[in-house]
């Protein structure tokens, strides 16, 4: 999803006259100005400019997608389940597309719709590695833990250098208890992506949940010293530290499983996946979502 940006003023100054003239302009700069507001979280007024965008050019999926994903962020999760079946179903269905009403389906408690989705996803895309992601995360999140620890080891063997499936696969086996399986997991993402926090605060995490404070202070204390004003790991060092007793307080907070593991999976994945306004052939690449003239503005 597109989340918010702190600190950024996005900048729509090059579009001023569009508030009035946009109908008539060309469809890449309508394009563009959609994009700009999508990206400014100016969502009610981003979808007309898609509307009159599907209304030029039907047969560009990229249009009913963004529709699709207004709907979906502003909370219509079946509007948008309807807006987006014809770029899912037959021959022609779309991946993004599918990982987007996969999302609506959960949001409108659908869950094997969801699930048949991303598996959909999956079979036309088997090296995209944000779907096995979804579809582990969902199994996460109905406590099918094993189903989702198959799933990662699934994607591991298309994308057998994911630092995110990796630490994905190792949230779930921590759910399961199997403790040296999830070390190993996480200590591999650490390998694969160093300069991320997210295996280290993992393993942390899993050994706090172990009652193993020392080695959980000793790992969160030597990836401190290369991000010292990393807040998760400040915090979690404060948490080691109450439960060993150098703070006492009647308020102490224990992340308990397995809500740990679906907290700290919808952190990880929400900085570093999501879906986005998709340009289309107007403005880019998808994976690119950013127009040529609606960069932020720094405040």
């Amino acid at each position: 999803m597109l989340g918010p940006v702190v600190g950024v003023r996005w900048n729509l100054s090059p579009y001023r006259d569009f508030r009035l003239r946009w109908k008539i302009r060309p469809s890449a700069e309508v394009a563009e100005y959609g994009i700009c507001l999508a990206h400014g979280h100016q969502l009610g007024a981003a979808e007309p400019i898609f509307r009159r965008l599907f209304d030029l050019q039907p047969h560009d999926w990229h249009n009913r997608y963004n529709i699709g994903l207004i709907q979906y962020m502003t909370g219509r999760n079946a509007a948008a389940v309807e807006t987006l079946k014809p770029i899912v179903d037959g021959p022609a269905a779309q991946v993004d597309a599918l990982n987007l009403i996969a999302a609506a389906y959960e949001a409108n408690h659908q869950t094997p719709a969801a699930t048949e989705a991303l598996r959909q996803a999956i079979d036309l895309a088997p090296r995209d590695v944000r779907n096995y992601l979804d579809l582990a995360t969902l199994c996460m999140d109905h406590a099918a833990f094993q189903v989702g620890v198959d799933i990662a080891s699934a994607g591991l063997k298309q994308i057998p250098d994911s630092a995110a499936l990796y630490t994905e696969r190792a949230v779930l086996n921590a759910q399961l208890m199997k403790y040296d399986a999830a070390d190993a997991d996480f200590a591999k993402a650490n390998q694969l992506e160093p300069r991320q926090d997210f295996a280290t605060v993992g393993l942390g995490i899993s050994l706090l949940e172990r009652n193993d404070s020392e080695r959980s202070l000793k790992v969160l204390r030597s990836r401190l010293r290369e991000s010292p004003d990393e807040p998760t790991l400040n915090y979690l060092i404060a948490e080691v530290l109450t439960r060993r007793g150098y703070r006492r307080s009647d308020s102490r907070r224990r992340i308990r499983p397995p809500r740990w593991g679906r907290l700290f999976l919808r952190g990880w994945y929400s900085c570093r996946h999501g879906l986005r306004i998709s340009p289309g052939a107007c403005a880019g690449s998808h994976r690119r979502p950013t127009a040529q003239h609606c960069g932020p503005d720094r405040e």
